[in-house]
């Protein structure tokens, strides 16, 4: 988790030549990372439209645009990235921004996404918390799925929820 406030980790990847691409939602402090590129539409001159998008929706839309650049050449279909909704969606819904504008559509349609899931990890939280997955809302999201996922780090080991979502 390398964010738009994680200078020394920034700084670390620069020395071992790694081109970093830091996607970020939160608010800039008074130093940024030297990075290969920030992606985050709060930033000054940033003139992307949606400034509420949640980390995960800046990274979902950034997957977008290389599918769309690069999708040809790694043999990837325009239009493969609404399998994704469904991770960006929980996130969307688990980081509680506000339900407007493209986080609005992201969530609808990333419920949809995800009441046809084949990830067995999420099935099987879903199914021991007694959710129907062909029934999912915004509140089994936030309520019941996110709480279950955030206590893997705390409790844990967090690969656990990387599994269970993967």
């Amino acid at each position: 988790d390398c964010g738009i406030a994680d200078v020394e980790s920034a700084k670390y990847a620069k020395e071992k030549s790694i081109d970093l691409i830091i996607t970020d939602h939160h608010t800039l402090g008074n130093v940024l990372p030297d990075a290969y590129a920030i992606i985050n539409p709060k930033q000054g001159g940033c003139n992307y439209p949606d400034k509420n998008l949640c980390g995960a929706g800046v990274a979902f839309k950034l997957v977008c645009a290389l599918i769309k650049k690069y999708g040809e050449y790694f043999k990837i279909s325009i239009g493969w990235e609404k399998w994704l909704l469904d991770m960006a969606s929980i996130a969307t819904l688990a980081d509680q921004v506000p339900l407007v504008g493209e986080n609005r559509v992201i969530a609808y349609y990333g419920l949809k996404v995800l009441k046809k899931t084949r990830r067995p990890g999420l099935v099987e939280i879903f199914n021991k918390a007694g959710v129907k997955m062909n029934n999912i809302s915004e509140e089994d999201i936030t309520f019941t799925l996110a709480p279950r996922i955030n206590a893997a780090s705390r409790m844990g080991d967090p690969m656990d929820a990387f599994r269970a979502l993967s």
